[in-house]
């Protein structure tokens, strides 16, 4: 799919030196297999949100999804935040310049925390808070950041993962004045090249739930609980692993590095579907099909029952997962005169 060679594109990163480390899914039980099931017979569509008209929106770069149903975008195009309420009408504009006034700060992802507020990161290791009408209260650029690749909100604390490493990969906890309050180190990746040079979609490497935070590399094939790493886990029906990790060259062109990267199947995504339900994200092969169908895929896993995974294939574009639906961006609004407006997000609900 050509959105998912774009996307992977983008993410494709800067080389490092190999680093051993206890393999991240070698040392468990023989893992659980996530049936395959038809998609529509386990989400079905259930609504649309249609973004207000007054605010263009030119790509949806990162979406997350509040307790209440607000919605905060980072714009990919315009370089910008916005807050809108679960109707999709507009709320307010995020802007850095109210606490911090950088002219290079650039949006990467967002993040509801506790209360509604947001939490948001740019390309480099500025961080900002945000209240819940949109008013920036606090900014810092904090370096031990710089390689992080996602946050989620557990216990009154953030939690980001420092995945894009070969050295040090683990969970860095902040408060919300952005102080660093501890780090666990976690086990590093089988394929430390492959975690070197592929990044997750924005923010989506991690994910908190009711057992705490859990997280992905690249080469993962289900999600990993940070607090219990050897659970048993489940792999998709059409997970296709690796024999052997990227080598470093650096006189491989982007297309060869690509075809490469994408020789076997990739997690991308982490998304909450429920407190103890998570789903993770996935592309395939160099021409971004599973099976020779179209599209991502998907497995759903509950913690309570990894045995009973389900896997999917689907040509959609998720953005977020909250209280058992899926956030897809869909078309563009068709208005009357023929042209077209912002995207609409599409809420799939699962059935199980």
């Amino acid at each position: 799919m050509c959105l998912n060679r774009r996307r992977l594109a983008l993410a494709v990163g800067i080389m490092a030196v190999l680093a051993g480390g206890v393999p991240s899914f070698g040392q468990q039980n023989d893992p659980f297999v996530g049936e395959y099931t038809a998609f529509d017979e386990i989400f079905s569509i259930a609504d649309t949100i249609t973004l207000d008209p007054s605010i263009l929106i030119g790509e949806i770069q990162s979406l997350d999804v509040s307790d209440s149903g607000s919605l905060v975008i980072v714009d990919g195009v315009a370089q910008s935040i916005h807050l809108f309420d679960a109707t999709g009408s507009d709320v307010a504009e995020l802007s850095n310049h109210g606490c911090f006034p950088d002219p290079s700060f650039m949006p990467f992802y967002a993040r509801f925390v506790d209360k509604g507020w947001v939490v948001a990161r740019d390309w480099d290791a500025t961080i900002l808070l945000f209240d819940s009408t949109g008013k920036c209260t606090a900014g810092k650029r904090q370096m031990e950041l710089i390689r992080t690749t996602g946050f989620c909100d557990f216990e009154d604390s953030i939690i980001t993962l420092r995945s894009f490493t070969l050295q040090d990969p683990a969970l860095v906890v902040l408060n919300l004045e952005f102080d660093v309050l501890r780090e666990q180190p976690l086990s590093a990746p089988r394929f430390p090249m492959l975690n070197a040079q592929v990044l997750p979609l924005p923010g989506r490497s991690i994910g908190c739930f009711k057992s705490g935070p859990w997280f992905i590399y690249p080469e993962s094939p289900d999600a990993m609980s940070a607090e219990s790493p050897d659970r048993s886990y489940s792999v998709p029906e059409f997970y296709k692993d690796r024999t052997g990790d990227l080598y470093q060259d650096r006189q491989v062109n982007l297309t060869k590095r690509m075809g490469r990267i994408m020789g076997a199947t990739l997690a991308v995504g982490l998304y909450e579907l429920y407190e103890s339900v998570h789903v993770v994200e996935y592309f395939g092969s160099r021409k971004g099909r599973f099976n020779e169908q179209k599209g991502i895929g998907l497995q759903i896993v509950d913690h309570a029952n990894p045995e009973s995974a389900v896997s999917a294939i689907a040509d959609i574009n998720i953005k977020a997962a909250k209280d058992g639906f899926l956030y897809v961006v869909g078309d563009h609004e068709a208005l009357p005169d023929g042209t077209v407006a912002n995207p609409l997000i599409v809420r799939y609900r699962y059935r199980r």
